[in-house]
């Protein structure tokens, strides 16, 4: 893989990505699969249309890097459409504007204490010090506008940026800046097509994808590498009964039905150290009416009570 992209691109795009879940849907204009082109080689090949494969394609593309962008649905209709679009960051020039004093270390140590220590720590080390930098990238390079900083029970501190979706998510009004700024720079994005394989040489070095399309099976080649963000599996109850158990797996799902967890099934064949596979972000929904009870928590005056109306949490420890 190229250097450039997984020192900065990559890094930025999963980055970015970590956007609180909630329901709600954008409706966006369903594109047809272009034909595949008659040159199938390209400087990178980005696997997923959602936030961390566009963030990844746009900004491989303005380090001079030309890369393709496959999709196996034919639209965006991942986990970002139906999210808030909040980034949880410290060092941005929102908090320098609104006097919020924050600090790297502070950041770092209460998202190690909130993973009670099992987050890796080089990569949340990576996350704590570019995170600010790309927030302000956000709003720079692609136009995102965010809510006001608002301060939040715990740890205090004004720290999550929520996207302005208008009458739409966050999340979704992200993925809509982001194909726009796609287009503005002409980066192929390849609807309907679907890695079902890695190519290799014969040292096992990752070369291209071949991918199913609606013309049959096309091999694409890459000079610089694949990056795969087709984000994790949690609509796929045989990988969540196999590496969470079968309770998990019976969960009701939260978010898209399409991530379906390729970044695995793509990787094992090349013998990809896989961790953490027993861990996953969750939240509290009510399920009668599938809502999300995180903002009434976070306005500092809901409380969680058991079935007996019991309170059962001090919630600004939450």
């Amino acid at each position: 893989m190229d250097q450039q992209i997984t020192r900065r691109g990559v890094m930025k795009a999963f980055l970015v990505a970590g956007a609180t879940g909630a329901m709600g849907l954008v409706s966006t204009t369903a594109q047809a699969a272009p034909r595949v082109p008659a040159a199938k080689v390209y400087d990178a090949i980005i696997l997923g249309a959602g936030t961390a494969g566009l963030v990844a394609a746009v900004e491989a593309y303005d380090q001079g890097i030309k890369p393709v962008v496959l999709e196996k649905m034919d639209l965006p209709a991942g986990n970002s459409i139906y999210a808030l679009g909040s980034v949880n960051a410290c060092g941005t020039r929102m908090q320098r504007q609104e006097g919020v004093t924050d600090s790297k270390d502070d950041l770092f140590s209460d998202m190690m204490k909130i993973a009670v220590g099992q987050a890796d720590p080089a990569l949340t080390r990576t996350y704590v010090e570019h995170i600010g930098e790309d927030v302000d990238w956000l709003q720079d390079t692609i136009g995102v506008k965010f809510h006001k900083l608002e301060k939040l029970p715990y740890p205090l501190l004004s720290r999550i940026h929520r996207v302005e979706g208008g009458s739409i998510t966050g999340g979704g009004k992200l993925i809509r800046l982001l194909l726009a700024a796609c287009t503005k720079r002409n980066i192929p994005i390849l609807y309907n097509t679907k890695a079902v394989e890695l190519m290799t040489d014969k040292n096992m070095a990752v070369t291209g994808v071949r991918a199913l399309t609606e013309e049959g099976l096309v091999d694409f080649k890459s000079r610089g590498g694949v990056v795969i963000a087709t984000g994790g599996f949690s609509a796929n109850r045989e990988m969540l009964c196999s590496y969470m158990g079968g309770a998990t797996s019976r969960l009701a799902l939260r978010g898209s039905p399409y991530v379906t967890g390729e970044n695995i099934s793509l990787t094992k064949p090349i013998f990809a150290k896989l961790v953490h596979l027993d861990q996953f972000h969750c939240g509290p929904i009510v399920s009668a009416t599938h809502a999300n009870p995180a903002d009434a928590l976070n306005c500092g005056y809901g409380i969680i009570v058991d079935l007996r109306g019991k309170r059962i949490i001090d919630e600004v420890n939450t």
